[in-house]
């Protein structure tokens, strides 16, 4: 029970210990709120486009590199008590420590009919600075 027990504590320790936990924003406004438990992202995104509304929660996962720079991803099912978007959107992209930006690839899928499905996906960039 002792390790069991060690190892819970170590994992404590390690929450929240990645250098981009925190709250940030786009270029449109959004805002993206991260907490880091282990090697994985939790944590909220506020839209400031499109139809959501309110806050939606985000899963994903990240791998720190050289001199804190990271790998990392996530996700959000845009469907919370308010909205339900029928879609998900999926970020992928690089933590820059000297920088200090988060810079993303998406890839939001919107439910469509079969014969609209040419018409279901749609991909940019998103570029996160911290808010101070």
């Amino acid at each position: 029970m002792g390790s069991r027990s060690s190892t819970f504590e170590a994992q404590e320790r390690n929450d929240n210990q990645c250098p981009f936990s925190e709250k940030w924003k786009n270029e449109l406004g959004s805002i993206l709120s991260i907490t880091c438990k282990g090697e994985s992202i939790v944590g909220k995104y506020n839209r400031a486009v499109g139809k959501a509304e309110h806050d939606y929660h985000l899963a994903g996962k990240y791998e720190l590199l050289k001199g804190d720079d990271c790998m990392l991803g996530w996700s959000v099912a845009w469907k919370n008590q308010y909205k339900d978007a029928k879609s998900v959107t999926s970020w992928t992209g690089v933590y820059y420590k000297k920088d200090d930006k988060i810079k993303t690839q998406w890839v939001l899928g919107a439910y469509k009919e079969p014969n609209d499905y040419w018409n279901t996906f749609n991909t940019n960039q998103d570029v996160f600075s911290r808010v101070k």
